[in-house]
């Protein structure tokens, strides 16, 4: 017989400390991975640095 860890899993209250999250933002995160740490921290990785790349942009907006 072979046991597998439980896949860890974000509280809603977590999730919104851990990325600075408004509540309606954490649930649709929360409802898309099924809570997945995993997968959500993967997630937020690619929305950060795709962030960073918007807002580091030459071109102002003047």
């Amino acid at each position: 017989m072979t046991l597998t860890h439980p896949v860890p899993r974000y509280t809603l209250e977590k999730l919104q400390e851990s990325y600075d999250l408004s509540i309606p933002q954490a649930v649709n995160i929360m409802e898309k991975f099924g809570s997945e740490k995993d997968r959500i921290d993967r997630f937020m990785r690619r929305c950060d640095r795709h962030r960073g790349r918007k807002a580091g942009g030459t071109k102002s907006r003047t």
